[in-house]
């Protein structure tokens, strides 16, 4: 408006109802209300040309609660120096203070943040190709605080952007300083797990009407005139100015306490942020204002399906096996690793690994990439590592992967004493990382010894075979797996639909996120209790801690499932009892395995590898027996063997896989008899009959040898491993 008309006409062709006088003041007020000011609300009485401006809180109009705005200001509306209902001041910027209107006059933060959102591929300098190329904006406006004044030999002089460059003013005159105009259009503090905040900003420089975005850790930024060089080769510092490079870096950094403040968080899983729990990843809706989520990581949905049907697809992947005790512990570790953080608020934090054991074929490594693949950029046919990646390679995946299930596949016999040697300290390096909770100790640049933190991240391998100290399997959840015990046609159907689980699990995070407190409150209050409902049947306490863990698990599934109305009261108890119980088989079954299995299945499992890795040799019968090369040989359902050679080659097995073979070689026979696995022979020996654990080998010499029914033994190790 033009606050020199003296009179107003009004849409209905009245003159307002008061004199020339008040009508003046009302404009004066409404123009002071459209000024930007401080955060104390004084205005800024002077403005400059020169740099970005302080933050200031700026004008913006409020729509009402029709979602319209006004569509022109009345002087009226501001008499006796009120603000109208339709206006208040925001965080923001002055732009363009020739504008009459407000939404071109000035730039709002939360603009600046989604744009930031968008621009997140800016944390890596943009290619020269991709450069934005745009004319430069108009000049910004500061206050003249904000000029910037130095003394030099030539007195005080101050340095001021224009279109074309920098320049430095003196009372004599002016000189260019550079070709380009620079600003710190976010001050960026990134927040990784397992590090300190790192702080960098996030730069424009406009040369010859191109827009450079670059970032440069803070410590760099007395470097900025060389980092802006390699970038930017047409970029140029006046050299007949004395101390060129000091006035740029001055003035960048007089920047910095005007700079926006913006927190990144560049790592997956539940934060604290403003008080308020969230579980980071890249698809989060910025809840906050100066919060960007950079994590790499996004968990995708399937538009329109809510959180009660995707909570069924959920439960429906108890259908994919008959055998509780397998799934029940999948599917709540499934949900377990995103809850990772919270467990640990709670001090009580994941410390064990789950080992799905199971033959070639049996679908293990299948289920797996189908029940833990939480975000779209993991791949869904590849394993997070595998035992054939060396311990560093093995241990960086481990310190790397937050807040999530981390799967590692493929543990197997050993084919060759070196190589189940390194095998062998590569699982007891992942049982003991995950299982301990405990870093490890480096030295630093400067020779100081820093502890790695603990991970962050619970962890399933997949193996056909068990292995490690008696200590370290305690520290697994063990799944023993046949090959029928996973629907092929349930799995297909999942993994031809990921995103039904994906969807389902971003609705858990974000529910568990909004009640995160009440978890955490409920996990340290209950632990102790639920402790004593597995003591009854399980004594050792790993196994105990891990069943506890579990089960918390599942009383927060069954509370989500209540509040999103995916099951009943009645169906949330039955639930419950359901993988209470599946939990406890589970346990029992894992513990048997951990403490040590049947010396008898020991001997036999071991005698059956070696033979199948070839690392000793039975002939296919009596005439083709060669002592030199085979240890025993075959006549029909019996394998005659070199009792004690046979022995020391099954010690040496367990050895290698660093478990101490617990029977002598006589007790070993006692039990192989007891469980009439092997022929014996008897003799009198002064008037008593004494059983000889041997038979004379129908080959030249007669030799005694060890008689197996191999039939029989095979059917037993079968048994016992199952149970």
């Amino acid at each position: 408006m033009n606050k020199e008309k003296k009179e107003v006409i009004f849409d209905d062709g009245q003159k307002p109802d008061s004199s020339d006088e008040e009508w003046q003041e009302w404009m004066k007020n409404m123009e002071r209300a459209m000024m930007p000011r401080n955060n104390e609300g004084l205005i800024s009485p002077m403005i400059f040309q020169g740099k970005p401006p302080d933050r200031m809180l700026v004008p913006t109009v409020v729509p009402d609660e029709n979602g319209c705005a006004p569509g022109m200001f009345f002087a009226e509306d501001f008499k006796n120096g009120r603000i109208p209902s339709y206006l208040d001041y925001t965080p923001g910027y002055e732009v363009n203070p020739e504008s009459q209107y407000v939404e071109d006059r000035f730039l709002y933060e939360n603009n600046l943040l989604a744009r930031a959102m968008e621009d997140l591929r800016t944390f890596a300098t943009l290619p020269k190709d991709e450069a934005r190329k745009t004319k430069q904006p108009n000049p910004l406006l500061v206050t003249e605080n904000d000029v910037q004044a130095t003394t030099s030999g030539e007195g005080e002089f101050r340095i001021v952007a224009k279109e074309d460059g920098l320049f430095v003013y003196y009372h004599s005159g002016s000189q260019w300083l550079t070709n380009f105009t620079i600003g710190i259009e976010e001050y960026r503090f990134i927040h990784t797990r397992r590090a300190d905040v790192r702080q960098e900003f996030f730069l424009w420089i406009s040369c010859h009407g191109n827009l450079t975005q670059i970032v440069v850790p803070a410590g760099d930024l007395d470097n900025v005139s060389s980092i802006i060089k390699k970038k930017i080769p047409e970029a140029t510092i006046n050299p007949q100015i004395a101390k060129n490079v000091a006035l740029l870096v001055n003035y960048v950094r007089d920047m910095v306490e005007g700079s926006r403040r913006v927190q990144v968080f560049s790592s997956v899983g539940f934060e604290k942020i403003n008080g308020r729990w969230v579980y980071v990843h890249d698809g989060v809706s910025p809840a906050f204002p100066n919060v960007i989520y950079h994590t790499g990581y996004t968990i995708p949905h399937v538009a329109g399906l809510s959180q009660d049907t995707a909570y069924d697809h959920m439960l429906g992947l108890l259908q994919m096996s008959t055998r509780d005790e397998i799934m029940v512990p999948l599917v709540l570790l499934m949900h377990l690793g995103p809850l990772f953080e919270l467990f640990r608020e709670s001090g009580h934090a994941p410390r064990f690994v789950t080992f799905l054991n199971g033959i070639t074929g049996s679908l293990k490594t299948s289920a797996c990439l189908c029940l833990f693949r939480l975000f779209a950029e993991q791949d869904p046919d590849k394993p997070d590592a595998s035992f054939y990646d060396t311990k560093t390679a093995l241990e960086r995946k481990m310190a790397s992967t937050t807040s999530r299930v981390l799967l590692i596949d493929d543990y197997r016999p050993p084919v060759s004493a070196f190589d189940g040697k390194m095998k062998l300290e590569s699982l007891e390096m992942v049982i003991r990382y995950i299982g301990d909770q405990t870093g490890k100790a480096r030295s630093s640049p400067g020779l100081d010894v820093r502890v790695q933190d603990p991970p962050s991240c619970c962890c399933v391998i997949t193996g056909e075979d068990t292995g490690g100290s008696q200590s370290s399997l305690l520290r697994c959840l063990i799944l023993n797996i046949e090959k029928d015990d996973i629907n092929g046609k349930v799995l297909k159907w999942y993994q031809d639909n990921p995103m039904i689980l994906q969807t389902h699990m971003l609705y858990f995070v974000d529910w568990c996120g909004d009640h995160a407190e009440q978890i955490i409150q409920m996990i340290r209050e209950s632990f102790e209790e639920m402790r004593d409902s597995f003591s009854s049947d399980i004594t050792e306490r790993r196994q105990v801690d891990t069943g506890v863990i579990l089960l918390l698990t599942t009383r927060v599934l069954v509370e989500y499932g209540l509040a999103v109305g995916a099951v009943s009261p009645e169906a949330a108890e039955e639930f419950y009892r359901r993988f209470q119980l599946a939990l406890h088989k589970a346990l029992r079954q894992s513990e048997s395995h951990g403490k040590q299995m049947d010396p008898v299945t020991m001997y036999l499992q071991a005698i059956f590898d070696l033979t199948t890795s070839g690392k000793i040799s039975v002939a296919c019968d009596a005439v083709s027996y060669d002592s030199k090369r085979d240890i025993g040989f075959a006549a029909g359902d019996f394998w005659w063997l070199r009792s004690r050679d046979v022995y020391l080659a099954v010690m040496r097995y367990w050895r290698e896989l660093g478990i101490t073979f617990p029977l002598s070689l006589l007790r070993m026979c006692e039990a192989l008899d007891q469980a009439k696995l092997i022929h014996v022979s008897y003799e009198n020996r002064n008037g008593s009959k004494k059983t000889l654990y041997s038979k004379r080998a129908p080959i030249e010499g007669r030799p005694r040898m060890l008689v197996v029914d191999i039939c029989s033994a095979r059917q037993y190790v079968d048994e016992t491993t199952r149970t």
